[in-house]
Protein backbone atom coordinates (compact mmCIF):
# COMPACT_ATOMS: atom_id res chain seq x y z
CA UNK A 1 0.00 0.00 0.00
CA UNK A 2 2.23 2.80 -1.20
CA UNK A 3 0.77 6.14 -2.17
CA UNK A 4 2.68 8.59 -4.37
CA UNK A 5 3.42 11.75 -2.37
CA UNK A 6 5.84 13.76 -4.45
CA UNK A 7 6.62 15.30 -7.79
CA UNK A 8 9.50 15.84 -10.15
CA UNK A 9 12.37 13.41 -10.54
CA UNK A 10 12.62 12.50 -6.82
CA UNK A 11 9.50 10.60 -5.89
CA UNK A 12 8.49 9.98 -2.30
CA UNK A 13 6.07 7.35 -1.09
CA UNK A 14 4.01 7.01 2.07
CA UNK A 15 3.49 3.43 3.23
CA UNK A 16 0.99 2.27 5.83
CA UNK A 17 3.23 3.35 8.72
CA UNK A 18 6.48 4.75 7.35
CA UNK A 19 7.54 7.74 5.31
CA UNK A 20 10.05 6.33 2.81
CA UNK A 21 12.36 8.80 1.06
CA UNK A 22 13.69 7.95 -2.39
CA UNK A 23 16.33 5.20 -2.30
CA UNK A 24 19.03 7.36 -3.90
CA UNK A 25 18.80 9.93 -1.07
CA UNK A 26 19.05 7.60 1.95
CA UNK A 27 22.24 7.65 4.00
CA UNK A 28 23.85 4.25 4.55
CA UNK A 29 22.99 4.63 8.25
CA UNK A 30 19.33 4.19 7.32
CA UNK A 31 17.61 1.20 5.74
CA UNK A 32 17.33 1.56 1.97
CA UNK A 33 13.97 -0.23 2.00
CA UNK A 34 11.98 1.37 4.83
CA UNK A 35 14.14 4.30 6.03
CA UNK A 36 14.51 3.00 9.63
CA UNK A 37 17.67 3.78 11.57
CA UNK A 38 20.11 0.87 11.37
CA UNK A 39 21.85 -0.53 14.44
CA UNK A 40 25.51 -1.06 13.62
CA UNK A 41 26.34 -3.50 16.41
CA UNK A 42 25.99 -6.59 14.19
CA UNK A 43 29.03 -8.73 13.50
CA UNK A 44 29.19 -10.17 10.01
CA UNK A 45 29.18 -9.05 6.41
CA UNK A 46 25.70 -7.42 6.49
CA UNK A 47 23.58 -5.27 8.79
CA UNK A 48 19.93 -6.34 9.08
CA UNK A 49 17.15 -3.78 9.52
CA UNK A 50 15.16 -4.39 12.71
CA UNK A 51 11.94 -3.18 11.03
CA UNK A 52 11.78 -4.81 7.59
CA UNK A 53 14.70 -7.29 7.89
CA UNK A 54 16.36 -5.94 4.72
CA UNK A 55 20.13 -6.43 4.73
CA UNK A 56 22.74 -3.78 3.90
CA UNK A 57 26.35 -4.78 3.16
CA UNK A 58 28.69 -3.81 5.97
CA UNK A 59 31.04 -2.36 3.32
CA UNK A 60 28.53 0.51 2.87
CA UNK A 61 29.70 1.82 6.27
CA UNK A 62 33.42 1.57 5.54
CA UNK A 63 35.41 4.82 5.83
CA UNK A 64 32.49 6.64 7.50
CA UNK A 65 33.17 8.93 10.42
CA UNK A 66 30.54 9.89 12.97
CA UNK A 67 31.22 13.13 14.82
CA UNK A 68 29.23 14.24 17.82
CA UNK A 69 29.48 17.53 19.64
CA UNK A 70 28.31 18.67 23.04
CA UNK A 71 28.19 22.17 24.32
CA UNK A 72 28.03 23.07 27.98
CA UNK A 73 27.34 26.47 29.40
CA UNK A 74 28.66 27.40 32.82
CA UNK A 75 25.88 28.87 34.88
CA UNK A 76 26.40 30.42 38.27
CA UNK A 77 23.59 29.29 40.50
CA UNK A 78 23.02 30.97 43.82
CA UNK A 79 20.44 30.67 46.55
CA UNK A 80 19.01 27.36 45.41
CA UNK A 81 16.04 26.40 47.50
CA UNK A 82 13.00 24.25 47.38
CA UNK A 83 9.97 25.68 45.62
CA UNK A 84 7.41 27.19 47.98
CA UNK A 85 4.40 24.94 48.41
CA UNK A 86 0.92 25.94 49.51
CA UNK A 87 0.28 25.76 53.23
CA UNK A 88 -2.66 24.67 55.32
CA UNK A 89 -3.56 25.14 58.99
CA UNK A 90 -2.84 21.56 60.08
CA UNK A 91 -1.10 20.57 63.33
CA UNK A 92 2.05 18.47 63.02
CA UNK A 93 1.70 15.30 65.07
CA UNK A 94 5.44 15.21 65.75
CA UNK A 95 6.32 18.77 66.87
CA UNK A 96 2.88 20.40 67.29
CA UNK A 97 3.48 23.27 64.84
CA UNK A 98 0.17 24.53 63.43
CA UNK A 99 1.12 25.00 59.75
CA UNK A 100 2.09 22.40 57.14
CA UNK A 101 2.88 22.49 53.44
CA UNK A 102 1.03 20.11 51.17
CA UNK A 103 1.27 18.59 47.70
CA UNK A 104 -0.62 15.89 45.82
CA UNK A 105 0.34 12.93 43.65
CA UNK A 106 -1.75 10.44 41.68
CA UNK A 107 -0.39 7.16 43.06
CA UNK A 108 -3.44 4.95 42.57
CA UNK A 109 -5.51 4.30 39.46
CA UNK A 110 -7.05 7.24 37.63
CA UNK A 111 -10.58 6.54 38.88
CA UNK A 112 -9.47 6.93 42.51
CA UNK A 113 -8.53 10.09 44.38
CA UNK A 114 -5.10 11.62 44.75
CA UNK A 115 -2.76 11.10 47.68
CA UNK A 116 -2.19 14.31 49.67
CA UNK A 117 1.19 14.68 51.37
CA UNK A 118 1.61 17.06 54.32
CA UNK A 119 5.07 18.26 55.36
CA UNK A 120 5.80 20.21 58.52
CA UNK A 121 7.58 23.49 57.80
CA UNK A 122 9.49 23.25 61.11
CA UNK A 123 10.61 19.62 61.61
CA UNK A 124 10.10 18.19 58.07
CA UNK A 125 7.77 15.37 59.22
CA UNK A 126 5.71 14.01 56.28
CA UNK A 127 2.49 12.04 56.37
CA UNK A 128 -0.08 11.26 53.69
CA UNK A 129 -3.85 10.92 53.30
CA UNK A 130 -5.71 9.23 50.46
CA UNK A 131 -8.49 11.52 49.27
Amino acid sequence: NAEYMGGGSRSTYMTDKFFVPPKDSISPYFCRECGALLTLNNVGSTVACRVCRAETPLAAFQDRTVTTRRSYTNVAVTNIGRAKRPTVQETCSRCGHGEMEYYTMQLRSADEGQTVFYECVVCGYIYSLNS
